[in-house]
């Protein structure tokens, strides 16, 4: 399982954020966001299981989302997958 955040659906308020973060971070603990691409790009040694890199809520969910929901506020992206 993989998870990594990203800043693709909101990119000046996760630049922002990452700003804001990495001013107290050493450069080994600093945030850095990657797009989608970049995450499938860093993934590419292993098999995706179906969906694939997908938003968390995305990922095989149990249930319809709730109302209002949009995952894209997760600013995050969720993926399975076994090495090849």
């Amino acid at each position: 399982m993989f998870s990594h955040m990203t800043g693709d659906d909101f990119p000046d308020e996760m630049d922002q954020a990452v700003a804001i973060f990495n001013a107290d971070a050493s450069d080994r603990d600093a945030m850095v966001l990657r797009s989608r691409s970049e995450i499938t790009d860093l993934l590419a040694g292993f098999d995706l299981l179906a969906p694939g890199v997908v938003h968390p809520s995305q990922w095989r969910p149990d249930s319809a989302p709730p109302p209002g929901h949009d995952p894209r506020n997760s600013n995050f992206y969720a993926a399975v997958a076994t090495p090849r």
